[in-house]
């Protein structure tokens, strides 16, 4: 916080006349006896634009830096919850010797249409709930099932394609979309998954 006290400096210039410097407030005022003028001095437009571009700039990154946290934070939520729903269907296979949809262990089922299971909430999957039709069903195997942390639901797919060349590697997995949502036999780089068999 600024004083409002004066502050006087004298000296002498070139001999003739002085310049002096008084403090009023927060403002530096310079009366120059020489030739009469006075002039506030402070910073320069060009300055404060530059200060604020600097702001800016440092801004941007920051955020950048804190959407990038948070987005790899969310990739490994998604992968704790795969990893969780993977021992899940581990302890239905133990039990009703079935997968999810009572699909049968171990089959991948390329090329047949209708496979997947997009919703493993519902009572076919046999996770959470069962339709009774799980022999020796000892569940829940889960209490709920969560959805992904973009807010999709996690999917168990017989044919999924798990090579993202231009190759073909087909498997049984259970995942998550991704950050982008996009999924239904949309087999991306971004989709956070574990396999249960590959062919």
């Amino acid at each position: 916080m600024c004083k409002s006290k004066k502050r006087y400096f004298r000296g002498f210039v070139n001999g003739a006349g002085f310049t002096r410097y008084i403090n009023f407030g927060c403002r530096l005022w310079r009366h120059d006896h020489t030739d009469g003028r006075s002039c506030i001095t402070g910073f320069t437009l060009i300055e404060l634009l530059v200060v604020i571009s600097i702001i800016g700039i440092l801004a941007t990154i920051i955020l950048a830096s804190l959407n990038n946290a948070r987005n790899s934070a969310r990739i490994v939520k998604a992968r704790a919850e795969v990893s969780q729903i993977r021992k899940a269907i581990a302890f239905l296979e133990n039990d009703a010797n079935e997968w999810p949809g009572h699909k049968t262990i171990d089959d991948v089922q390329t090329g047949v249409s209708g496979n997947e299971m997009w919703d493993l909430t519902v009572p076919e999957a046999g996770l959470a709930v069962t339709d009774g039709s799980f022999q020796n069903w000892d569940g829940p195997y889960m209490n709920t099932i969560p959805l992904d942390p973009w807010g999709n639901p996690y999917f168990f797919d017989t044919d999924y394609d798990i090579d993202l060349t231009a190759g073909e590697e087909w498997a049984a997995v259970v995942g998550s979309f991704g950050p982008n949502g996009d999924g239904q036999n949309v087999y991306d780089e971004d989709n956070v998954w574990e396999t249960l068999k590959v062919e």
